[in-house]
């Protein structure tokens, strides 16, 4: 088995449920964070499970949660609907570590719903798959069963011999397919022809069943590489699995947004798999909901995930493996920003991303770059500025969100600081903060009441040395639009700026201080990017605004 895989294997459960425990660990890949309050993350980093049985116990509760939790003996709370297709990523990384009998409880459960549900912790069909199933395109097989509890509605209007919602499925995955491979340029899903059950050849299968309200879909894979030792490469093949029919009594869309959705997102999951099954989930889960928006920009289902992100909570790390709440989604708005701010410096839209997935491809044919290293050589290739400038940038888009094209849809975030300043109170004094990898610090000035027509605000900026990552930027707000500083700071991190701050004139200005860092030591078992340890974690950062 190559080195990366074991890592991932190793260290998979502890890193899905007990995220954020000293010493806790992270392989290659940054692992699915286990939910707040779960039992059985705190009875796994008390050493009560091997790490891989754990993650069988994870996989098992996605379908069966109360007999998976009779099976541990410990509570085990209930997944985000979308965590499923990351869960069993963990499950496939983990086979080897997993008794005989557990490996075949484990394979069941990545078996294809075709496949049969004989594992009472299973996930297959009851009955057997259609005698017209499947209905394919050039690229798409959908599958169905027409008996037992995953049935679809078997309507017929059209009478072509296939149900109306396969047909409807069929299409959207069409659809979805001519976006993200055709005009997006992303690379198609591999084949599954070597899988033992390929669903009848090499197109990507889509099965249907009733999956619904705890999950919304899923892909996941049955390569043979994936427990192949000899394959020293992390590319995979895919199968999907969407709810046979999203209807509202168990999801709160209307069910064709939800099946738009599910499938942008998830087919996209099938399209990575293509790069790197096994690179990080902030990368995994923060482009695939970057792209519902893309295939559907009309459809803002990914805007709801912002309440949970750098918008929202900007001192929170980009790459944040935070369990109390699912950050990394939210993380879609990073690569919003990338795709608008360097389609400005010349690059298409939507060019980046590709990039930075051609970056960390992980195929035969690829570069292998971990996941901020792609990002980071992406945005210098095609910018010639770092990652900090962007970084820095970003945070500032996310002060002013009307530079986002869609910004008006967006929540608005209050500062983490607010100050008053006049002639009863004429400055800050220094503000002492301490910031961790990409995140910042945004902080609000505003003129008083009594304040001067013609005042001035000289804000000084006392940081880290640039090369850990410093960065600043000021905006100054006014009545007709903001003006941006971008702060040139000297190699010990210090720098100035006098703004105008004239009641009447100016709103508020925003200062603030940013770690632009993606400096890692890589392959210590965190749940960070390349399971390093962040090397500009919690310094020191001050400012101070002074009326002049």
């Amino acid at each position: 088995m190559n080195a990366r895989r074991l890592v991932l294997m190793t260290v998979a459960a502890l890193a899905v449920l007990a995220p954020g425990t000293a010493g806790a660990a992270a392989p290659r890949a940054q692992l699915v964070a286990a939910p707040a309050g779960d039992g059985l993350a705190r009875a796994t980093a008390a050493g009560r499970f091997p790490p891989a049985e754990a993650a069988l116990l994870r996989a098992q509760a996605l379908f069966h949660p109360l007999a998976a939790q009779r099976a541990a003996g410990v509570a085990i709370r209930r997944a985000d609907p979308r965590d499923a297709t990351l869960i069993l990523r963990d499950l496939v990384a983990n086979l080897d570590g997993l008794s005989a009998t557990q490996r075949q409880e484990a394979k069941r459960i990545l078996a294809r719903p075709s496949d049969g549900n004989a594992d009472p912790l299973g996930n297959g069909w009851s009955g057997a798959e259609a005698a017209n199933s499947p209905a394919c395109d050039a690229n798409v097989c959908v599958h169905w069963t027409a008996t037992g509890g995953d049935a679809p509605d078997l309507t017929d209007n059209d009478a072509n011999g296939v149900p109306d919602w396969v047909d409807q499925t069929l299409a959207v995955m069409g659809d979805v397919w001519t976006e993200e491979v055709g005009t997006l340029g992303y690379r198609a899903p591999k084949s599954d022809a070597t899988s033992a059950n390929n669903g009848g050849d090499g197109r990507v299968d889509v099965y249907l069943a009733n999956i619904g309200p705890s999950l919304y879909g899923y892909c996941t894979s049955d390569d043979p590489h994936n427990t192949d030792p000899s394959y020293h490469f992390f590319d995979a093949s895919a199968y999907c699995v969407l709810d046979d029919d999203y209807s509202t009594s168990q999801f709160p869309d209307p069910p064709l947004v939800s099946l738009d959705v599910t499938a942008a997102h998830e087919f996209f999951h099938a399209v990575q798999f293509a790069y790197d099954y096994f690179e990080d989930a902030w990368l995994m889960e923060g482009t695939a909901t970057w792209m519902e928006g893309v295939v559907y920009p009309a459809i803002h289902q990914h805007v709801a995930y912002l309440s949970l992100s750098p918008l929202t909570h900007p001192t929170v790390s980009l790459d944040s493996f935070a369990s109390s709440h699912y950050y990394w989604y939210g993380s879609w708005l990073w690569f919003q920003f990338l795709t608008e701010w360097l389609s400005t410096n010349g690059t298409p839209a939507n060019a980046a991303i590709r990039g930075i997935w051609q970056r960390a491809d992980g195929s035969p044919s690829g570069i292998d770059n971990y996941s901020m290293q792609a990002v980071r050589n992406e945005i210098t290739a095609r910018s010639g500025v770092g990652l900090t400038y962007a970084f820095a940038d970003f945070a500032m888009w996310n002060r002013y969100k009307q530079w986002y094209q869609d910004g008006a849809a967006y929540p608005s975030a209050a500062a983490a600081k607010v100050y008053t300043l006049g002639p009863g109170h004429t400055t800050t004094g220094w503000q002492v903060t301490h910031l961790n990898h990409l995140a910042a610090l945004p902080a609000t000035i505003r003129p008083a009441a009594n304040g001067s027509t013609t005042a001035h605000l000289t804000v000084s900026f006392d940081l880290p040395n640039t090369i850990y990552g410093s960065a600043a930027r000021v905006l100054v707000r006014t009545h007709s639009g903001v003006v941006a500083h971008r702060l040139t700071l000297s190699s010990g991190g210090n720098g100035s700026v006098r703004v105008s701050f004239a009641r009447g004139t100016v709103t508020a200005v925003t200062v603030i201080t940013v770690n632009g860092s993606g400096r890692y030591s890589c392959w210590h078992s965190t749940q960070w990017s390349c399971a390093g340890t962040p090397l500009d974690q919690g310094r020191t950062y001050q400012f101070r605004a002074t009326l002049s």
